[in-house]
């Protein structure tokens, strides 16, 4: 799944702070091997989406750091800088220390420990490892934001995986603004929450009015091969159809063909095939940088061909049905379905209408596909 938000992939881990008579303040300390001598830092997330360092020190000789981090407070959402590209993420819910223990190379990954005093970055640690390993689906997400004690760390989760404008992302939303206004109402993230639910609310509203919808007829597409043989998607009525919009240039579409072979393979012989519209090619803009030079725009038309070519074949994608006007994001059929973002997978029955849509994993299309096949 895509990780987007706070400029992710991104994903983060977070910091700490304390409140009450009793409150001494936040330290974070650890160990990072692989880290000497580089600058630690502490950021802290603002309402207007960008961080403002508050503490940083240098790591010693021997990985070990520590640090006072005193303008934190519970319910700030925390960066712990490492140099100037490694980044994990902490949410402050009062805890007076955190301590995390890694190794430098492997920090992006999620891959560290973080003390028993914090154990709510423990567990979000936990969730955003399985999120970038590819090991956790919805159902585990759901479970984290519906029993986790931490609203910070439900609001980081949330914004990095509930990012379809459906009604259940967006009242996932509802019940994280909630959580931080009840147990930290003057957290900076209560801001952010609040833009991306108005966001994905109005995009909501315009889905609406599309027609692409589940139970609605999938509009048929009729696109010729790589060899200029010509196919329509209403030819295969009677079968299930997974219709993948992808491209060869699209890194998140390759490493999602894979999954898509997997189930084609263990459900072709039960009447389920796939529908690949490719997005590659040339679109308007680019054609515009060769000034009317129809052999230049010819030429990088065929290398788009071939390395569209070239996909299929290395990725192994074995049904007959690839089809493309190599108009890239100009794409008649794209823009038909309404796709701003690829890979994009819309599930349609037997009778041609579209029984799912935006399926990730062979897990998910597996679900939906026992549902018809």
């Amino acid at each position: 799944m895509k990780l987007r938000f706070l400029g992710v992939l991104g994903l983060m881990s977070l910091l700490l702070a304390c409140s009450g008579p009793s409150f001494k303040g936040l330290t974070v300390s650890g160990t990072l091997s692989g880290a000497e001598n580089m600058t630690v830092t502490v950021d802290r997330f603002t309402a207007n989406g960008q961080y403002v360092p508050l503490a940083d020190t240098l790591i010693a000789s021997d990985g070990t750091f520590a640090m006072p981090v005193s303008d934190s407070k519970p319910g700030d959402l925390l960066q712990l800088r490492i140099g100037n590209n490694t980044r994990i993420y902490l949410s402050n819910t009062g805890e007076e220390l955190i301590d995390v223990t890694g190794e430098l190379g492997k920090l992006r990954m999620f891959e560290y420990q973080v003390g028993a005093s914090s154990p709510n970055n423990d567990a979000m640690k936990n969730v955003l490892n399985q999120l970038v390993t590819r090991q956790i689906q919805d159902e585990g997400i759901n479970q984290y934001l519906e029993g986790t004690s931490d609203p910070v760390g439900a609001a980081f989760i949330c914004m990095n995986t509930k990012q379809e404008p459906s009604l259940q992302h967006i009242a996932a939303y509802d019940k994280a603004i909630g959580q931080l206004q009840t147990q930290y109402p003057e957290a900076e993230l209560i801001n952010s929450l609040i833009q991306v639910k108005g966001q994905l609310v109005q995009q909501q509203q315009l889905a609406a009015q599309s027609p692409i919808q589940v139970g609605a007829p999938a509009p048929d597409i009729t696109l010729e091969n790589p060899n200029g043989k010509s196919y329509s998607l209403s030819d295969l009525k009677g079968q299930v159809v997974l219709l993948d919009f992808w491209a060869s240039w699209c890194g998140p579409c390759r490493r999602e063909n894979p999954n898509v072979v997997k189930v084609y393979e263990e459900y072709k012989d039960q009447g389920f095939t796939v529908f690949s519209v490719s997005l590659d090619g040339l679109d308007s803009r680019t054609k515009a940088r060769y000034n009317g030079d129809e052999a230049r725009i010819e030429a990088e038309l065929e290398r788009s061909r071939q390395k569209w070519i070239a996909a299929i074949e290395k990725d192994g994608l074995p049904w007959e049905y690839h089809v493309s006007d190599l108009k890239k994001w100009e794409s008649v059929a794209g823009r038909q379905y309404g796709v701003r973002s690829i890979p994009y997978t819309i599930l349609i029955d037997r009778d041609g209408n579209i029984a799912a849509m935006k399926l990730r994993g062979a897990q998910m299309i597996e679900t939906e596909l026992k549902k018809i096949i």
